[in-house]
């Protein structure tokens, strides 16, 4: 080998790059798969049987042929490796996955680890999220005590439901109110698909439809739910078909009626599940908490930090609508490991109707300590949706008050603020919102000695951070410029340096560290 290596390290570029593509060109050895005459059964060979064999009949070196029948055969054949082709694909996608099913073939125990981690987003609850179909109760609550009115918005004109259309959806609610059984479950399910008018035609699409929609798993009721409606669902018809009910013909063809959403008056919406936890306290003294790092704290990030000691760990920055929308890649920031014990989420959102039907549903489907409202990300793109730093504007601050009223009353965990000392510089103005804070519900706020136009320039301000912590009832942390253990002794002990009179609050509880 060591003689082979030195004549090619005495060859030239040329002779070398010659010798590399004769290599590279050199015949492959092709594998053939024949049938064995006398077994029958497949055998690899590096040749052709009919090369080494050329006295062998071909018909014995062709594969057998099927009998009649089996194009059905090969149909579901080559569906079933489509399938496996697929299951192969999200299996690479996912290695814990195949990790898992390795070991379940091979009889042996797994720890691919995925069973330590919790708040993934279910498929059915992804798919109510986007059709819209959950509501919102504690939510709903939260504003009409206190007196919160959210403006309805205007109807698009692609939303407006055709005569033919409402009359079509209307035959087909009297056509399923003629259905009847002695069944008591089946009666309520009957009373449910009065309300949908997309009912589908086919058994299979059905089954999908009342598990994703209707929220009905049970295949007997199924079944003869499908009994009773097929004949009616056969001969119902279709949208902009032309076959409405009676009185949809040419006269009407065109007119649009004018309602609050097509189907929205009728449909009967799923309430969203709630698991009935009791309230909470989260305890901020003297614990070591790990800032919600956008991009870079992630869940093996936070795994790292708590081997090195960190108390308390937040999830990154996820937007309060996109997780409304159920959009997976938004609720992948909230996955939590079984060794973070004390765990928060950090939402951004600028509006009361959507922050807290976001709050409530995390709270239903996330095991969580804390939420915190972001009220520090100086970005544009987050701060011209009226989240972020743009809720430290004075016209903005009756969106706050929502904000904060609203989400402190559906959650049954601490909610806490995290601000900046203002938006332009030379204006700090969280020494004035901090007990409003404290009266709008936030249990805990969390303090960045900077303001929006700053961004991450210049040194934070952490003697106006004690000074604001003062002022507080609640648990104040601080927060940055934290580089070293020293930096954090320093801006703990920061409080016996100012020379002012006693502190009204508690002052200051934490740090929280970023950098």
């Amino acid at each position: 080998g060591d003689v082979y290596k030195r004549q090619l390290w005495d060859l030239t570029d040329q002779d070398y790059n010659a010798h590399m593509l004769s290599k590279t060109e050199a015949p492959v050895k092709r594998q053939y798969l024949t049938h064995d005459p006398a077994t029958g059964d497949l055998v690899q060979r590096e040749q052709p049987a009919a090369a080494e064999n050329a006295t062998a009949e071909p018909a014995a070196l062709k594969r057998p042929r099927e009998e009649e029948g089996s194009g059905a055969e090969d149909a579901s054949s080559a569906k079933r490796v489509g399938s496996r082709r697929e299951e192969q694909k999200a299996d690479r996608r996912n290695p814990m996955v195949l990790q898992e099913k390795m070991a379940e073939r091979a009889g042996t125990d797994c720890r691919s680890g995925r069973d330590d981690e919790v708040n993934y987003l279910d498929k059915e609850l992804m798919v109510g999220l986007r059709k819209k179909l959950y509501n919102f109760p504690k939510s709903a609550e939260a504003h009409a005590k206190h007196g919160i009115v959210i403006k309805a918005k205007k109807q698009p004109k692609k939303f407006e439901e055709s005569k033919e259309n409402h009359d079509r959806r209307m035959a087909w609610s009297a056509a399923i109110a003629t259905c009847t059984s002695d069944v008591p479950q089946v009666k309520e399910v009957l009373g449910k698909l009065s309300s949908y008018d997309d009912v589908p035609r086919k058994e299979g699409k059905f089954v999908n439809f009342m598990r994703t929609r209707v929220r009905v798993i049970d295949a007997e009721l199924v079944k003869k739910v499908w009994d009773l409606i097929a004949p009616l669902r056969a001969t119902a018809p279709l949208k902009h078909d032309g076959a409405g009910a009676e009185g949809a013909g040419a006269e009407g063809e065109g007119d649009r009626v004018s309602v609050p959403g097509p189907i929205a008056d009728t449909r009967a919406m799923i309430n969203l599940p709630c698991k009935g936890r009791e309230k909470k306290k989260t305890d901020f003294h003297g614990k070591l908490y790990l800032a919600p790092l956008t991009t870079t704290g992630n869940m093996p990030f936070r795994r790292v930090c708590k081997d090195l000691g960190v108390d308390i760990t937040c999830g990154e920055m996820a937007m309060a609508q996109n997780l409304l929308m159920g959009q997976p890649s938004e609720w992948a920031l909230l996955r939590r490991h079984k060794c973070e014990d004390v765990f928060g989420v950090q939402i951004a959102g600028g509006y009361s109707d959507i922050v807290a039907p976001t709050v409530e549903l995390l709270e239903s489907q996330c095991e969580l300590d804390f939420v915190d409202i972001n009220c520090g990300c100086p970005i544009d793109l987050v701060c011209r949706k009226g989240a972020g730093s743009s809720l430290l504007l004075p016209s903005n601050t009756k969106n706050l008050q929502a904000v904060v009223k609203t989400a402190s009353d559906v959650l049954s965990c601490p909610l806490t603020v995290k601000l900046r000392t203002g938006y332009t510089e030379k204006n700090n103005i969280a020494h004035q919102l901090i007990p409003k804070l404290v009266d709008w519900g936030a249990a805990a706020i969390t303090l960045h000695g900077r303001t929006r136009t700053q961004r991450y320039s210049k040194l934070a301000d952490w003697k106006y951070i004690h000074q604001a912590a003062n002022l507080s009832a609640v648990p104040v942390l601080g927060n940055g410029d934290i580089y070293t253990y020293v930096d954090y002794q320093a801006a703990i002990r920061g409080a016996e340096q100012l020379e002012e009179e006693p502190p009204v609050g508690g002052g200051l509880t934490s740090v929280m560290i970023g950098r």
